[in-house]
């Protein structure tokens, strides 16, 4: 009796044990996963912050672009104002030396005023060009090397594409018609070897 007694006692004990071994292992398991899912939930988190982040500098590059896009079209608009202002000086100057060599403007000082006029017709020569090529140098540089052919008034249009300026900005800077613009944009599209599908903006941004 005492040994059958002894035997289930001991049986009890070896249970117990083994209960025990068991929820310990169970625990570690319990801790594992928590542990992993802890770090799961660090990694959701970062990567939450990481998208917060690329959408908040995806919002400061659109901004910048679009200053940048801005502050270009106006430097270009003042370079063609120049451009303008120095043909007109040029033209007037041109007169005023064919009206003194007529001897027609005896009253009028005209020293004074060809004095004047020298300046900015020396100061604002092709400043309007100077101005494309300070700002585009290197791309039109390339644009000469990939394609030859282009000419000048080409690759002042690529210039312009490449700004981002709209068909009517372009116009408003080349002093000619939108339909003009238009002709003169599949006109470079086929020197450029373009496809239907490709578009011309995306191209001429990635030619650097």
């Amino acid at each position: 009796m005492e040994l059958e007694f002894s035997l289930v006692f001991f049986l009890l004990l070896l249970l117990i044990a083994i209960i025990i071994l068991i929820w310990i292992r169970f625990q570690r398991i319990i801790n594992k996963k928590e542990i992993e899912i802890e770090k799961l939930k660090n990694i959701e988190e970062e990567k939450h912050e990481a998208i917060e982040k690329f959408t908040l500098l995806s919002k400061d590059h659109e901004e910048l672009s679009k200053t940048s896009r801005n502050l270009k079209f106006q430097l270009i608009k003042t370079a063609k104002r120049s451009h303008d202002l120095n043909k007109i000086v040029s033209t007037l100057h041109h007169k005023i030396l064919h009206l003194k060599e007529k001897e027609q403007t005896k009253n009028i000082p005209l020293n004074d005023v060809l004095r004047i006029l020298n300046k900015p017709v020396q100061e604002t020569q092709d400043s309007f060009q100077i101005h494309i090529d300070d700002i585009n140098q290197q791309y039109i540089q390339q644009l000469k090397k990939f394609y030859p052919k282009l000419t000048m008034y080409d690759l002042r249009l690529c210039t312009y594409i490449k700004t981002g300026l709209s068909t009517r900005e372009i116009a408003e800077m080349m002093n000619v018609l939108p339909s003009s613009i238009n002709v003169s944009r599949s006109r470079l599209r086929k020197k450029l070897s373009l496809q239907s599908k490709d578009d011309l903006y995306t191209f001429l941004n990635n030619v650097v």
